[in-house]
């Protein structure tokens, strides 16, 4: 798998604009930072699976379905968030607490082996933090060509 990115300047720059697209990240990481939560909480049980069964398993956590009623009210807190982006949050939120846990047992790991052979040990433990990251802008949900150098972005405008 690769990963591309481009930067592009924006040619209607506006307050505006700018008000919109800020508003279309803080709700994203605002959804973000809550599933980081869910999945800190859950850990242990999301560790014993794989990657899909791991996503599977937050999902019911957090989504109401026919068929589920979910432990966490997220459904009621962000409404109508599309699929494509549950699925892009799910996923950096289990990176995200995977990482600090592998970070925070390797840490864990380095202590005792410096401790236990007498040495000092002073790095600091690692710290949880809030995640402030970008949606995945995926082509066809997210964004769509108009022509060569337009393109049509999906992002939340709050309703005054």
């Amino acid at each position: 798998m690769s990963v591309v990115s481009y930067n592009v300047e924006v040619i209607n720059n506006t307050n505006k604009l700018r008000h919109i697209v800020a508003n279309t990240l803080a709700l994203y990481n605002s959804a973000l930072n809550y599933v980081c939560d869910v999945v800190l909480k859950h850990y242990d049980e999301i560790n014993e699976l794989n990657n899909l069964e791991g996503r599977m398993y937050l999902e019911h956590l957090i989504h109401n379905t026919k068929n589920n009623i979910a432990k966490y009210d997220f459904d009621s807190i962000y409404y109508k968030l599309p699929c494509y982006l549950l699925r892009d949050i799910e996923s950096k939120a289990i990176g995200h607490i995977f990482s600090y846990k592998s970070n925070l047992d390797n840490y864990k790991k380095e202590r005792y082996n410096k401790i236990s052979n007498g040495k000092k040990f002073q790095k600091r433990e690692p710290s949880l933090a809030k995640c402030n990251l970008l949606p995945s802008f995926y082509k066809g949900n997210m964004y769509k060509m108009i022509s060569d150098n337009k393109i049509a972005l999906k992002i939340y405008a709050k309703l005054q």
